[in-house]
């Protein structure tokens, strides 16, 4: 913005220059002066505004980098290269679901949710454990246990089955609420696939109506310079009034101003559609 700010106060100080030149030499009128006066000082007003925004701005992007505000940075993107990578790089129509970190939260959760009820179903099955031991005795009063005389090896095993008959309403409320949960968990990631599929389609919609914005208020600026160069020359010519020039500046003034935010909300609607694909 300040970039073409200056550009702009640069055209119009040279076009006053010259108004006032040809108003001394009797060719133009003292009204045109002052017009061109006036829009050269809503131009220098523009301008530091779009200065002290600049400088705000800065100082806003390296708070939120956790730099001192007081620490000089050079921003090295140019805002050209990154419009450009933005529209030769339209993202592919395809969406995967399964790679996006959010839905495979869902389907742990519901993976979990699963194996929890199975396992709180498994305590009405019977349960057989078994058990072995071996063991040997020396069975004498002499502590000669290591030099020689005879050991009595004992061995003992078995094995225990067990059925639940009746274990309460206790268990039953447990693999309820367990199931409660396994339903829950299913509800929640399809609830989730929606999400992500909406919001992957909304961000796709709101990128192409900013791209087709962006082209358009190109195309805009491009015929707003063309008229604005017209009538300088015409009102140069004096085949022209100041209040049509004035208008023309105006009306450049402000593609100019509806071109770079459509360059803000291009770059935005990209920023989110990544973030819709899970990209980085």
């Amino acid at each position: 913005s300040i970039a073409i700010f200056e550009a702009n106060k640069k055209n119009i100080d040279k076009t006053l220059s010259d108004v006032k030149a040809m108003y001394e030499a009797g060719f133009m009128e003292e009204m045109d002066v002052e017009q061109l006066q006036l829009l050269a000082s809503s131009l220098d007003i523009i301008l530091s505004n779009a200065r002290n925004q600049a400088d705000i701005s800065l100082k806003l992007l390296k708070f939120q980098m956790g730099l001192g505000v007081g620490l000089p940075i050079e921003l090295t993107d140019n805002l050209s290269i990154l419009v450009n990578a933005v529209e030769a790089n339209i993202p592919a129509t395809e969406f995967s679901l399964q790679n996006h970190i959010d839905y495979q939260l869902a389907e742990t959760n519901v993976m979990l949710m699963a194996l929890n009820t199975k396992a709180e179903k498994s305590k009405y099955y019977p349960k057989l454990s078994g058990f072995f031991n071996y063991s040997q005795n020396a069975f004498r009063n002499d502590f000669d246990l290591f030099i020689g005389g005879k050991w009595y090896p004992t061995t003992l095993w078995g094995i225990n089955l067990s059925f639940p008959l009746f274990s309460g309403f206790g268990q039953h409320s447990i693999v309820q609420q367990a199931k409660l949960e396994h339903q829950k968990a299913e509800i929640q990631k399809e609830q989730v696939t929606q999400s992500l599929t909406l919001q992957e389609q909304s961000a796709r919609v709101v990128y192409s109506t900013a791209l087709d914005s962006y082209q358009n208020q190109k195309k805009s600026l491009a015929l707003a310079k063309t008229i604005q160069q017209k009538t300088t020359s015409k009102f140069k010519e004096g085949l022209t009034s100041s209040m049509e020039l004035t208008q023309a500046e105006n009306q450049y003034f402000n593609v100019q101003g509806d071109y770079i935010q459509s360059i803000l909300k291009l770059l935005n609607a990209k920023a989110k559609l990544d973030k819709a694909l899970n990209k980085t």
